[in-house]
């Protein structure tokens, strides 16, 4: 989640930062000269003026526009090369009067020099030729270079300190997340310590209970055998009596009864 995240800001600020090294685009004012000369071509009245130009990765971007009557035919001049390289976003479009427009673009890292072009010039039933063209801008209007860079240079550096701050923001959660696991393991066994603590100590306790109600028991059991010996001497002595009384009576009933014989035999 966390990488995702990141890459997410990441994507943005990098977005960002494209949108910024894009300047607005300025116009800028430009002649098309005869090829190695300083004369206007005849060509240059195709040629829509100011041209758009703007800094891109430390390059000059341009865009042109070229325009054509209806009377001349269906796009009769195209360019072929620019700056020794084919046109770039080629866009051709017919206006409602039926003439023909072509726009284009293409880089450079220096529009203070001149830039060559070739042409291919195609007018049905009329001249068919390809020619070569150079154009010059004019140098006080153009955007520089140099401060782009700076400011794209800024803007990078700050996009990477704001990715460097979400990925601190990011390890400072995690490491809390992870404190706060510690936390959480750290009582679970201190918990379980207790637990194991307080079993160890119920044994002793029951031992303890067991060893005083043993000591109990053994210190009644006297206590009961001199009760029950007591007990037994008391029903000795009391049978003893019982056969002293039972004696005596048989022995005074033997006296009494010799004693009235003898009287009845006397009288």
């Amino acid at each position: 989640m966390r990488q995702k995240w990141l890459l997410t800001i990441a994507v943005l600020v990098l977005s960002t930062v494209g949108l910024a090294t894009t300047a607005q685009a300025k116009s800028v004012s430009y002649s098309a000269l005869t090829y190695g000369t300083s004369k206007t071509s005849m060509a240059s009245k195709y040629f829509v003026k100011p041209a758009k130009v703007t800094v891109k990765n430390g390059k000059y971007r341009v865009t042109m526009h070229l325009k054509t009557a209806k009377t001349l035919g269906k796009y009769p001049v195209q360019v072929i090369k620019v700056n020794g390289h084919a046109p770039q976003n080629v866009r051709k479009v017919r206006d409602k009067a039926g003439n023909s427009n072509v726009y284009y673009t293409f880089t450079a890292k220096n529009l203070k020099k001149k830039i060559n072009a070739k042409l291919s010039i195609n007018v049905l039933h009329v001249y068919q030729a390809k020619h070569a063209i150079t154009f010059k801008f004019k140098a006080s209007q153009l955007p520089k270079l140099k401060a782009k860079k700076a400011h794209t240079a800024t803007i990078t550096a700050q996009a990477a300190s704001q990715v460097s701050s979400a990925k601190k923001r990011a390890d400072t959660t995690a490491a809390v997340a992870s404190s706060s696991s510690s936390e959480a393991a750290s009582t679970s066994s201190s918990a379980t310590a207790s637990s194991a603590t307080t079993a160890n100590h119920h044994p002793a306790t029951t031992s303890s209970t067991e060893a005083a109600a043993a000591t109990s028991s053994t210190s009644t059991a006297p206590t009961t055998d001199h009760t029950r010996q007591d007990l037994r001497d008391q029903g000795a002595s009391a049978g003893a009596g019982t056969k002293w009384l039972l004696g005596g009576g048989i022995v005074g009933v033997i006296v009494l009864v010799s004693g009235v014989s003898w009287f009845a035999r006397r009288h």
